[in-house]
């Protein structure tokens, strides 16, 4: 890979790692932004808030990272507490954010429904108070005014009559008059009913039209809940379910994103590792075969084709282990945890090269060690404590093949003349 490929494969992962971060970020720091800038009072308090929340969320999606290099288990415990407290964090300001904004999604139809409702429930009670109204006769305000008018007249045609007499005429008037009163009690009873009746038709006229005018009505508060309720009803989901569930499962997504995405991109895009020692046996079809060992400070690469193979000398570089030195004794290595770290540090930096893709056996990678210790009359570290210190402070990548373990993405320098040799399959 050139270095305007890893260039080009660094700024795809930088820019996919910032997609995952983003939607966490804008869930948990616009709103408080937005709602400081509103009020015009950016507080302490309030930048605090809002850079706590920056923090917190650019750290959560480094913790994945810090756990996988992590020197022992205290701190990859300490990684998973940690990462679970600003998960936690992070989670209900996107939940509270998911919750309002699922809340206006479906405002519009939950309103509608409501007032759809309020007005059925309505209609019902006054169409039962209707109901409850007695059996009467329509009476109009004239029918009223006639009734009274036949009573005054009665009433003046007695007096008229039982001024001078009380004989058989004047009871006659007082009996008209009685009459002329229990008709105008009944015309008003009439009435009395008739205008209650009028008000409650009224009434019931009024929320027909309002109900009438909210038009066409949704069958659901939200449309998207019921149809993933009718999908997925066998898991027991309902339409509330869904919906009061909805914001949370939103928030989680958003924050598990935040916190593995990075670490999936950072993977995805890895070099794919690529075994280039050759230990299995050259094929008897190639023309020339191959030595069985090569000197140091040759490289073998594979070309596009299968029927082409060829070893170019890297002067200074290998992508081979050395020749086998002798085996280091872990015997030896009595010194303590901490001894020879600088040495190793320096044959590190050294006597490797970064080299994207290629990958060195850990026992070659450690006798090469040794044999540089040794020729500088310095004891050697364990073959445990260098492969810590590797994986762990100097941040080398480790891989296993066919249970042999491999360091990756570096290649060791020696000191051998160039050599060249192409071998094609005629």
């Amino acid at each position: 890979m050139n270095n305007g490929q890893r260039d080009s494969g660094t700024g795809v992962r930088n820019f996919a790692i910032a997609l995952c971060i983003l939607p966490s970020a804008l869930m948990n720091i616009w709103p408080r932004a937005v709602e400081a800038v509103a009020s015009g009072k950016i507080d302490a308090s309030t930048a605090a808030v809002v850079v706590l929340q920056s923090v917190s969320v650019a750290t959560m999606a480094a913790v994945p990272f810090a756990f996988e290099k992590a020197r022992n288990w205290l701190i990859k415990l300490f990684c998973l507490v940690f990462g679970a407290a600003l998960f936690s964090v992070n989670l209900f300001n996107a939940i509270e954010v998911a919750g309002h904004v699922r809340e206006t999604v479906t405002a519009g139809s939950s309103g509608k429904l409501a007032t759809a409702a309020a007005l059925e429930s309505r209609l019902a009670g006054l169409r039962n108070s209707r109901a409850e109204v007695p059996q009467h006769a329509f009476t109009s305000p004239a029918s009223l005014n006639a009734a009274e008018s036949a009573v005054k007249s009665a009433e003046a045609a007695r007096d008229t009559e039982c001024r001078y007499s009380s004989g058989p005429r004047c009871r006659d008037k007082e009996s008209a008059v009685t009459a002329t009163q229990a008709a105008l009690a009944k015309v008003a009873e009439n009435r009395e009913l008739t205008e209650r009746a009028d008000r409650i038709d009224a009434d019931i006229r009024a929320a027909e039209t309002e109900l009438a005018n909210l038009g066409p009505l949704p069958t659901h508060v939200d449309a998207t809940a019921a149809k993933i309720a009718a999908v997925f009803g066998f898991l027991g989901l309902t339409e509330a379910g869904v919906h009061d569930n909805w914001p949370t499962w939103l928030a989680v997504v958003v924050e598990l994103l935040a916190l593995f995405g990075p670490l999936t991109w950072v993977e995805a895009l890895r070099a794919p590792a690529r075994d280039i020692r050759m230990e299995a046996p050259v094929p008897a079809s190639m023309s020339t075969p191959l030595p069985a060992s090569l000197p140091h400070g040759h490289a073998i690469a594979a070309a596009a084709g299968p029927a082409t193979l060829e070893v170019t000398a890297v002067p200074q570089v290998t992508a081979v282990a050395p020749t086998p030195a002798s085996p280091a004794k872990a015997a030896k290595s009595q010194q303590s945890k901490g001894a020879g770290v600088a040495e190793a540090r320096e044959w590190f930096k050294s006597r490797t090269i970064t080299r994207s893709g290629n990958l060195v056996r850990v026992r070659d990678t450690y006798e090469a060690y040794c044999t540089w210790s040794k020729d500088r009359d310095a004891t050697p570290m364990s073959l445990t404590a260098f492969g810590t210190l590797l994986k762990g402070d100097l941040g080398v990548g480790y891989v296993e093949k066919s249970k042999r373990g491999f360091y990756t993405d570096i290649a060791l320098i020696v000191d051998h003349a160039p050599l060249r040799l192409a071998v094609v399959n005629g």
